[in-house]
């Protein structure tokens, strides 16, 4: 996620108004970022069930829209044994 971020502030310097598009840029990374706490907050204390499912299943699409996500190691495993799978 930070990788993608530096890139994104890399390019925003490169514009016509880099303050202002480093502004939203860093507005986005820390929405993104209270998202993610609040997500594994309520996976952690086991309180993901009924309305909060929803909702943790929506912030999960959010974070994977929002440009900044980057799959972490165990998905990539879980997606490939998936495939691997899915193969026969």
């Amino acid at each position: 996620m930070k990788n993608i971020f530096i890139k994104k502030i890399k390019n925003a310097l490169k514009t016509e108004t880099p303050l202002d598009n480093i502004k939203e840029i860093i507005a986005q990374y820390d929405e993104i970022e209270r998202l993610i706490i609040w997500r594994d907050t309520v996976i952690s204390t086991g309180r993901c069930h009924g309305s909060l499912l929803k909702e943790v299943e929506d912030i999960n699409e959010k974070i994977k829209n929002s440009g900044y996500y980057e799959e972490s190691v165990n998905e990539y495993f879980d997606r490939k044994i998936k495939e691997y799978f899915e193969s026969f």
